[in-house]
């Protein structure tokens, strides 16, 4: 992971997304034939959570407001949902 993302979330947040997903997409887990295929599913869902936080986290470095302080450039202003994706 990029250190955006390492200061903003845990590995148990991507865990519990991780987690959250594969049981929305239950039918799906039950299509599989073995435990490999499900690895390799849980395995991509989860780089997939990481890579989607690391777009998200802000992409140029802050910069220095008036006083010193440091703020951020970008802002995520997308909506937040509450299902699983």
């Amino acid at each position: 992971m990029n250190q955006g993302v390492r200061e903003q979330f845990d590995s148990h947040d991507f865990e519990q997304a991780v987690w959250a997903s594969f049981f929305g997409h239950i039918s799906v887990v039950e299509r599989m034939d073995n435990e490999n295929h499900l690895a390799a599913f849980l395995t991509r869902m989860a780089s997939n959570k990481v890579i989607d936080a690391g777009r998200r986290a802000p992409v140029r470095p802050a910069q220095n407001g008036a006083h010193g302080e440091i703020r951020d450039v970008v802002t995520d202003h997308r909506r937040r949902i509450s299902q699983p994706t």
